[in-house]
């Protein structure tokens, strides 16, 4: 590559990563007036949102919702969308598997399935589970051990088969994406929805959320996929004059007299600009090590590998959008694409099987061996007639924060505060769902939402 250094640009702002989080952040500095460049190691933006292609249609990666988008939060959406086809409201349609039962319009785990002895303790414990208190718990398990000791033997299985980690390592932090933590299935819909109007009641008691009253909204390009969203992403930020660098990696940051240099190097060779803020959203990691030439943070943070199992279903069936599946096979979640998304080139519908498998397991190193127990697992759960199918292996699809993580990055953050300022900032790097990602943008006052 060659080296050579091109003159300084100048930018109100300075957006590293091109996810998600990055584009929403580059958008919101943008309204603002600002002028704002975005770096992205890849060859686009967009992350996650990049959708995979098998059997002529493009895919996301598993059930890819805009979901838990408030009123406000959907205007913005709105307004990038603005010149492609609206965003479609759709409802939520989910189902969970456990002890050979399928109970639909709920992903949490149906605690009816158990023998009435456990059910009863595990009702009594929910029903004597006190107010939370701001007590604090070093890891996940202890938080669940201290309110529902009698079905803490589920959650510990549950962790490791979704999350390929022992609940005693987890921080708090992974309740906020952990679906088998909170709210159980115990009672009939009809009184569940009595008792929730109780004080307290609502936290531990489950019912269809399209009978209780939800000011959200769950958003899709339906008919596409989440990349059409991103499409439209990217060509807001273009209009709004967001300098994108593609295929370019932030290498370094220093002081000025006026505010910060960024030295960024990329295909072409590496160029400077001077900035008034950078907003760091990638990997806290990389985060870490730019700014401090230290790694204290990856030993706290996990990835979560999984094989995604595209497979193409000889006819279409009536199933909801995604399955969870509680049960102790190796299928975690089920997503089918039809009604939301594209079929095949031939007409057929397409599934989606998530198989949570650690890079040294033997699921990982051989998927193709270990669809034969897939085929088995799906037929279990009413979904048969496989004609075709491919895997593909995600590295990293959660991002789970392990015990001590809170300490860690308090303790990197006051760092970089004092080395320099306020002119750079860590947005949240821990949160899940794009609607938190785009509340805590509006209290960083990067994103202004009415």
């Amino acid at each position: 590559m060659e080296n050579r250094s091109s003159k300084v640009a100048q930018y109100d702002a300075l957006v590293v990563g091109g996810g998600f989080k990055g584009m929403m952040a580059a958008y919101g500095l943008s309204k603002q007036g600002k002028s704002v460049a975005i770096v992205e190691a890849t060859s686009e933006l967009g992350g996650f949102l990049s959708p995979l292609v098998w059997k002529g249609a493009e895919l996301d990666k598993g059930p890819q919702l805009l979901n838990g988008i408030t009123e406000p939060q959907k205007t913005v959406l709105d307004d990038i969308m603005s010149g492609y086809e609206p965003l479609s409201e759709v409802e939520s349609s989910y189902a969970s598997y456990w002890n050979e039962k399928l109970t639909e319009g709920f992903a949490i785990p149906d605690y009816r399935a158990l023998p009435v002895a456990q059910k009863s303790l595990v009702l009594y414990e929910s029903l004597h589970q006190q107010s939370q208190s701001d007590k604090q718990f070093e890891t996940i398990s202890e938080e669940f051990l201290e309110h529902s000791p009698h079905s803490l033997e589920f959650f510990q299985n549950w962790c490791r088969k979704f999350l390929n980690t022992d609940a005693s390592e987890l921080s708090p932090i992974n309740k906020s994406f952990v679906t088998f933590f909170g709210r159980k299935l115990l009672l009939d819909n009809e009184l569940s929805l009595e008792l929730k109007t109780m004080p307290l009641l609502d936290n531990v008691l489950a019912a269809e959320k399209i009978s209780a009253n939800f000011q959200t909204h769950n958003l899709y390009p339906k008919g596409r996929h989440l990349g059409y969203f991103r499409e439209a992403f990217v060509s807001k930020l273009s209009d709004l004059g967001v300098k994108s660098l593609l295929n370019s990696r932030l290498v370094k940051v220093k002081n000025t007299e006026v505010g910060l240099n960024a030295t960024i190097e990329g295909e072409q060779g590496s160029v400077e600009l001077e900035v008034d803020n950078v907003f760091f959203t990638g990997t806290i990691e990389s985060t870490e090590e730019l700014l401090l030439g230290t790694n204290a943070l990856a030993k706290c943070i996990k990835p979560v590998s999984q094989v995604f199992y595209y497979a193409e279903l000889k006819q279409h069936q009536d199933l909801p959008f995604y399955t969870m599946n509680y049960s102790d096979d190796s299928i975690a979640r089920v997503t089918y694409f039809s009604g939301y998304t594209a079929d095949s080139e031939n007409g057929n519908p397409i599934i989606c099987v998530e198989v949570p498998a650690s890079k040294d397991s033997s699921i990982w190193l051989d998927p193709d061996t270990h669809f034969t127990q897939v085929k088995k697992e799906l037929l279990a759960m009413g979904i048969g007639m496989v004609v075709d199918y491919k895997a593909f292996k995600v590295p990293s699809t959660y991002r789970l924060v392990l015990k001590g993580y809170e300490d860690v990055l308090a303790n990197m953050q006051e760092k970089v505060l004092a080395q320099y300022g306020s002119r750079v900032t860590i947005l949240t790097p821990h949160l899940l769902t794009r609607a938190s990602i785009m509340s805590d943008l509006s209290a960083a006052g990067v994103l202004q939402i009415d």
